[in-house]
């Protein structure tokens, strides 16, 4: 029980170092908040992350990003706000890639 929980904290340290990582190269203005242009970024990642090239409407994809983490709704997000969606994010991720491996998996004929 108590590898577990120690395993279950790296990972949440790892993901965090990886959400602040990820932050900082979308914050091009170094403004310690993900803004305007930087939203659309954050966008374009969210609708990539999920499989999706740019079918979906980006503003609309914002509009939902923001009323998901935008917790103070100042129409940025924090470091914090971020690494919620980053967290939200990569578990979709995750679904997905088993999603896909077990589809592989139990596509017999390969169509």
């Amino acid at each position: 029980m108590r590898l577990r929980a120690v395993m279950s904290e790296q990972k949440q340290q790892q993901s965090v170092l990886l959400a602040k990582a990820k932050f900082q190269e979308l914050d091009a203005d170094n403004s310690g908040f993900l803004e305007s242009a930087e939203l659309d970024k954050v966008c374009e990642w969210v609708l990539s992350a999920g499989g999706n090239s740019s079918t979906e409407d980006k503003d609309e994809t914002k509009a939902k990003v923001m009323s998901r983490v935008d917790a103070n709704r100042d129409g940025k997000l924090d470091l914090e706000e971020f690494c919620y969606l980053f967290d939200m994010e990569t578990r979709k991720m995750s679904i997905l890639k088993r999603a896909r491996a077990k589809f592989l998996e139990l596509d017999a004929d390969g169509r």
